[in-house]
This record gives structure tokens, sequence and C-alpha cells, in this order.
């Protein structure tokens, strides 16, 4: 569809639902990263996203793949579309060396100032066990910060 389609439409979703649940509704934005196209011309306009997110992962073994490489320019768009904090709704770490990856990656996501990252557990993002300790320090550590 073309981004003026899927804008009414998603304009359409937001206003039936809102409409009906009595303000008990919340919608996301999320576009996947944007190394697949720009985001820009799929934004609703700030009325109609409540949190606006993205899906962003480092979905190659390569250790040139990183947060400021190939995920912070998706996070520099939507930051130029709204002053809301921005989420990561669907992320991972795959390839290698994946414990170190990771920590950087939720470090980074940190420092730039999204508001959380919600972890796709499935297929090559499964967490192993040091993986899951490598996150949950990663996660302990932004929560202090």
């Amino acid at each position: 569809v073309t981004p003026a389609q899927w804008i009414a439409t998603w304009k359409h979703v937001v206003d039936t639902v809102k409409a009906a649940a009595g303000g008990l509704a919340s919608f996301v934005w999320c576009p996947n990263n944007n190394d697949v196209g720009p985001v820009t011309p799929y934004w609703p306009g700030a009325a109609y996203v409540d949190v606006p997110g993205f899906d962003g992962y480092l979905n190659t073994a390569s250790t040139s793949q990183t947060f400021a490489s190939f995920v912070k320019p998706t996070v520099d768009e939507i930051g130029k579309l709204t002053s809301l904090p921005i989420w990561n709704a669907e992320t991972g770490v795959a390839g290698t060396n994946r414990s170190a990856r990771i920590a950087q990656f939720a470090s980074d996501m940190h420092a730039a100032g999204l508001l959380g990252f919600t972890w796709f557990n499935e297929g090559g993002y499964l967490l192993q066990s040091a993986e899951l300790s490598a996150l949950t320090a990663a996660v302990n550590a932004w929560n202090a910060g």
C-alpha cells in the first residue's frame, strides 16, 4: 500500500477503537527499522500515536553491525517526528559473541534515551543462559542509571 493509504487506515483504526474504548486504548506506532526504507512517510501525526516505536534488530553475525551503524538512524528519524520517548518494541541480537553484543546494544539504546525494548526470544534470537545473564545485567544497569 502507499503511505497515504496506510496512514488513512491507521487513523481510521485509531479513531474507531478510541471511540469505542472510552480512553482505555493506546496505540504504539511501530515501523520496521529504516534499513528497509524511510519511516517518515508512514508517520500518521502526533495525535494518532501514543507511543512511537520501531522494530530494530542486530540481525547479522557481523560485529560491524551496531546500534550506531544500523539502528540509531531509525531512532534519529523518529526523533525528528516527535518529542515522545521512543521504544524498540521488538529486538534481538543474532550471530556470535552475543553476550558482549547484547550488553553493548542495551547500553547503547539506553544512552540514546530510548524508553525501553522488548526482546524477541525465538529462533536465532533465543537467549542461552550466558546471554540471558548478559541481558539481565544490562537491564539492571539500565534501571540503575
